[in-house]
């Protein structure tokens, strides 16, 4: 395109007007093009047209200025089809430039000679230029275009832009508060595309016209009279992805279906299903992502377990994800595990308060028998590092939830007689409370979580001991199973959910606190 709007760039008008009425010059300049086609001066207008066009698609309105001023003159000599051509691609290079009068004006001289030759595709090409204009300057006389148009569409049943018309009528209901109004256009867009061979590689304007009706106006999905449209504007939805390629542009339709869906029991019932065997059918290697944002649709729903149920789907096809994609999506995992048992879960690292958590090289020493062996010195990685994050609980959760709950199987070991790390600061131990939570699985593995007190009760700041409301996960033990992982950021979160939910998974539970020798200025958590 660069050397057809340098060589016709540099002719005169009247230069580039002589070159295409000789039949001789318009073969020459054509071949200079690389252009072997033969072409009659209409022909070549309509080419000259047809780049213009491209031009103003990718918003090159100078370029594509320099082409208009000199095709005009050669408009006298060419068809009418033409003449309306170029005064739709003038209208066009107006809007780029946000000159809507001039705009008005061109589209109007196409639209009267396209009326007056009666050409169906270029009078709503007309038509539909106007609505664009008219939609900036006046609104009613927008819509009074559009129906124009669709009337035209319907007379000469042109399904392309039958849609095209009913899904802008429907935006302007919905633009206006006329929520019904603009749900029934949307009914009958699903009812054109489902009832005619519309291909799926054009259904984008129509799925995302489902998607931004429903999903902001919510009651629609649970009104009798739509509820079952809710499903066909699902699958057009469905249908419009299997043509997309990108993952990511896929998972963001996905998790907006899943969260419109979650309104009502019967509706999630219905979708669910769809969605997840769309996932499953999906060419994409990344499946994923698409996995990851429907669990992330339903979030909170019935208390996450939905949610949670679909995750570990994802987690089966990560092998194909970048690390970053990887890291993505086990820490979004890992959020919404903390949502389920009530912990927070903070993504800026930069952002926490407490100097603990910036700790390295981290050991406890015990002074007596734990699940971790006889007393000694035991290193704890960084589970801020390996987590990414940083979890926090609340002391009464960690009361009510895993002491108090499994009391029946759960030991208590008062064993930490120290805390060390690479500044040696030993007076750690004596000011801040430091828990362990200690677990064997029934495979033998031992996993250690270390927990810090991270914030003071007000109301204890003033008395002999203070007590810790909030403790945060600072280190932990892992097995050589998960080690052997690139990537295990939801490991800590996760055994914590299993131990609240499921505490039969595991073989022996233990809770380590501060050694009854050491002098602290606090109450543990097993203290009142």
């Amino acid at each position: 395109m660069g050397d057809i709007i340098k060589q016709v760039g540099s002719l005169s008008v009247d230069e580039l007007k002589e070159i295409v009425v000789d039949d001789k010059k318009r073969k020459q300049f054509l071949t200079s093009l690389e252009i072997k086609k033969e072409m009659d001066v209409n022909s070549f207008v309509d080419f000259l047209l047809s780049e213009t066009y491209e031009l103003l698609l990718q918003e090159r309105r100078p370029q594509a200025l320099i082409l208009l001023k000199r095709i005009k003159p050669l408009i006298p000599l060419s068809s009418k089809e033409n003449y309306i051509k170029f005064y739709l691609n003038l209208a066009n290079s107006f809007i780029l430039n946000n000159e809507y009068e001039g705009a008005k004006k061109a589209a109007e001289k196409a639209k009267n000679m396209a009326f007056k030759i009666n050409d169906p595709e270029l009078i709503i090409k007309a038509l539909n230029l106007l609505f664009t204009i008219y939609r900036t300057l006046e609104k009613d006389k927008a819509l009074e275009y559009l129906i124009k148009s669709k009337q035209i569409a319907e007379k000469n049943n042109i399904i392309e832009n039958l849609v095209y018309t009913e899904v802008n009528i429907g935006l302007m209901h919905m633009f206006s508060k006329k929520i019904n109004e603009a749900a029934d256009s949307c009914k009958r867009v699903i009812e054109l595309v489902d009832n005619n061979s519309y291909p799926s590689s054009k259904l984008h304007m129509a799925s995302d016209f489902f998607l931004h009706l429903f999903s902001e106006n919510q009651g629609l999905i649970v009104a009798p009279k739509y509820k079952s449209m809710v499903v066909d504007g699902v699958n057009l939805v469905l249908r419009t992805l299997s043509e997309v390629n990108n993952p990511n542009e896929i998972a963001k339709r996905l998790s907006i279906l899943t969260m419109m869906s979650k309104i009502s029991d019967e509706q999630v019932e219905r979708i669910l299903p769809l969605l997840l065997d769309f996932v499953k059918k999906h060419k994409t290697t990344k499946k994923a992502i698409l996995y990851a944002a429907i669990a992330n649709g339903l979030s909170d729903y019935k208390g996450y377990s939905k949610a949670l149920s679909i995750f570990p789907e994802a987690l089966k096809n990560t092998k194909k994800l970048t690390d970053d994609e990887q890291q993505r999506i086990r820490k979004n995992y890992a959020y919404l595990l903390a949502n389920a048992v009530n912990i927070s879960m903070v993504y800026d690292l930069a952002s926490s308060s407490s100097d603990i958590v910036k700790l390295k090289n981290l050991k406890i020493k015990t002074d007596s028998d734990t699940l971790l062996g006889k007393p000694g010195f035991y290193k704890y990685r960084s589970a801020i590092t390996d987590s990414d994050a940083i979890f926090g609980f609340k002391r009464t959760d960690i009361k009510k939830k895993i002491i108090e709950n499994l009391k029946d199987i759960i030991k208590i070991t008062p064993a930490i007689r120290s805390i060390t790390h690479e500044k040696k600061n030993d007076e750690i131990i004596e000011n801040i409370e430091i828990v362990l939570v200690n677990v064997v699985t029934y495979k033998d593995e031992m996993c250690s979580l270390l927990l810090s007190g991270s914030t003071v009760n007000e109301k204890s700041l003033n008395k002999k001991k203070r007590i810790f409301d909030g403790y945060q996960i600072i280190g932990h033990i892992l097995p050589n199973s998960v080690l052997s992982q690139k990537h295990f950021e939801e490991f800590d979160i996760l055994l914590i959910y299993e131990l609240i939910k499921s505490p039969q998974k595991f073989k022996k539970v233990e809770i380590v606190l501060v050694s009854e020798n050491v002098q602290k200025n606090y109450l543990t958590i097993t203290e009142k």
